[in-house]
């Protein structure tokens, strides 16, 4: 079992839930300490990833224009605060930004996320092919790509299996 296969666990018990403070939930997962309460349909990730968690869900939100209810805003907001970037994260940062082409601005300092906030919504397809056939009329690839060690949480579960490739032409 490769370091990716552990993530499954823990990704697929997190499933769609809310982020929260579970202080009562134990650990589930061994050595990964995210708490899951399954009636609340709620997690809360370990302490050293919150503000991680934080600047890509405010990245994914506010790229892809992604409604986010005013409770979870209010949390991650303190997450962002209570744990700042690290240099790791910003090297991480670094290294996406090179195949991606762009930076996450949470992360950056470019952006902060506040209540109210408004998406720009640079990433959504629609946009993307309309910029890109105005532009060139040439064909727009799109790839993601997701790693993750045992105690991260995919970002956004449903973005794990989002078509890798896009191509468009007129």
């Amino acid at each position: 079992m490769g370091i990716a296969d552990k993530a499954v666990p823990v990704n697929a018990d997190r499933s769609n839930f809310n982020f929260t403070m579970l202080s009562n939930a134990k650990p589930q997962h061994g050595q990964c300490p995210v708490k899951i309460d399954f009636s609340a349909r709620a997690a809360e990730p370990r302490d050293a990833i919150k503000g991680q968690i934080a600047r890509i869900y405010f990245y994914m939100h506010d790229r892809y224009d992604l409604n986010m209810s005013r409770q979870q805003q209010q949390l991650l907001m303190a997450w962002d605060k209570q744990f700042p970037v690290t240099e790791w994260e910003r090297e991480r940062d670094r290294r996406i930004a090179k195949r991606m082409g762009h930076s996450n601005p949470f992360v950056t300092g470019e952006r902060t996320w506040s209540l109210g906030h408004k998406n720009r919504a640079e990433g959504v397809v629609t946009q993307l092919l309309s910029r890109q056939t105005q532009q060139t009329h040439a064909p727009i690839e799109i790839k993601t790509s997701f790693k993750t060690d045992c105690c991260s949480i995919a970002p956004i579960p449903f973005l794990c299996n989002v078509i890798k490739k896009l191509n468009y032409s007129d």
